[in-house]
């Protein structure tokens, strides 16, 4: 797509206060075909040394990562390389990746980080990015010559297949601060060893239920894409997913759901909602991880109990609504820990495999000289055993 063509795009998004109001235009009736191609395409490539082939193993390292969009570029890949725990995986999962934006250095990042680690790359955008984003990000020199944001995959062998699954819109993002077009869509992609795997980010400003529509959309697409492998007489082994699932159990995106946590914060033991945050499984306030356990996968065993991100209360947007004396009472009364109230919002699910070594949170790179605000994920699985080939 030329360059020309999608900067004057975007100008003219600029110009619709709604996402209604722009589907009802002149300008979408013309435009928006090429628009939505745009983001529902998988971007896709080989390094140009990769890493050579080695023997079959017995065990995969899979590394799930929401990345916060690359900004921190070569921290990421330093700690790619160099962690212990992280380096030499097989398949990374990343959340938060930009491809042409300002915060990133106008980078793509999946490409040039697949590059740096010797790795095949998929990426499917999200979102157009209509400005340059929140907080600090407005500050970042130039501007977005690409401007998409979505998820990717990085893997030691190119994938036999790939697939978007778009998700259930839970909010609007051209109607807020940070405009934006698009909606969540989730990549997977099929291993030549003979399981599935993939990336997903669910909505952090909508409601549990909404998430839980999301989960339900994703596991759908895993379904049919399991289908068609069978159908072309490469039957799948297994599933892995992983993303950032935003399980932190509340309702966001309105004032009224702004209000109602707010006295959730007020009335619930701060021992108690710190554990409904750590351990949001539990209360049955996140139904998406009730439809992971009525499709059969599995958290419990992939998963330890590691936090993997924090939430500082001041930082809320809901508390735009609120007295600044109720915003310092409140961070005083859930935040006696200095990073904030302790999440766990990232998740590997998994379906017919199993785990044989790691599966841990990197809880150390969690702090304020990291490279994203979350904490990667790490898991060791066996290989699945060679799928049978048609007669």
């Amino acid at each position: 797509m030329p360059d020309a063509w999608l900067r004057d795009a975007k100008r003219e998004l600029l110009r619709f206060r709604t996402g209604e109001e722009l589907r009802a235009s002149g300008f979408w009736r013309s435009q928006g075909a090429e628009i939505e191609k745009l983001l529902a395409t998988v971007q896709d490539g080989s390094p140009p040394q990769p890493i050579p082939p080695t023997a079959r193993r017995e065990t995969l390292r899979i590394v799930h990562w929401n990345i916060l969009k690359g900004i921190e570029f070569e921290s990421i890949v330093r700690v790619l390389r160099e962690h212990d725990m992280l380096r030499d995986a097989d398949v990374i999962l990343l959340n938060e990746v930009d491809v042409g934006t300002a915060r990133a250095a106008n980078r793509h990042v999946a490409a040039e980080l697949a590059e740096a680690l010797g790795l095949h790359w998929a990426f499917v955008p999200s979102y157009l990015e209509l400005t340059q984003g929140p907080g600090a990000d407005v500050d970042a020199p130039g501007e977005n010559e690409v401007g998409l944001h979505g998820v990717a995959c990085l893997t030691r062998e190119p994938p036999v297949a790939l697939s978007a699954v778009p998700l259930p819109d839970s909010f609007d993002y051209f109607a807020h601060a940070e405009k934006r077009l698009g909606r969540r869509t989730a990549l997977l992609a099929v291993h030549p060893d003979g399981f599935v795997f993939g990336a997903a980010h669910l909505e952090v400003r909508g409601t549990p239920r909404g998430r839980a529509k999301q989960m339900a959309a994703l596991l759908d697409g895993v379904e049919r894409l399991c289908a068609r492998q069978a159908e072309a007489g490469q039957p799948v082994q297994g599933v892995v997913l992983a993303g950032d699932l935003n399980t932190h159990t509340f309702p966001r995106g309105s004032a009224a759901r702004a209000l109602r946590g707010f006295f959730r914060l007020l009335l619930t033991p701060p021992g108690m909602l710190k554990r409904q945050l750590r351990e949001p499984w539990r209360a049955n306030r996140e139904p998406a991880f009730a439809e992971l356990r009525r499709r059969g996968y599995d958290l419990t065993a992939l998963n330890d109990d590691g936090l993997t991100a924090w939430a500082c209360v001041a930082a809320f947007e809901e508390c735009d609504w609120l007295p600044r004396g109720t915003r310092r009472w409140l961070a005083r009364r859930l935040e006696p820990e200095p990073g904030g109230i302790p999440l766990r919002l990232d998740w590997f699910m998994g379906k017919n495999v199993e785990r044989c070594g790691e599966a841990c949170t990197v809880v150390e790179l969690l702090n304020a000289q990291g490279p994203s605000d979350h904490a990667p994920l790490v898991l060791e699985i066996a290989m699945p055993p060679v799928p049978p080939t048609r007669a």
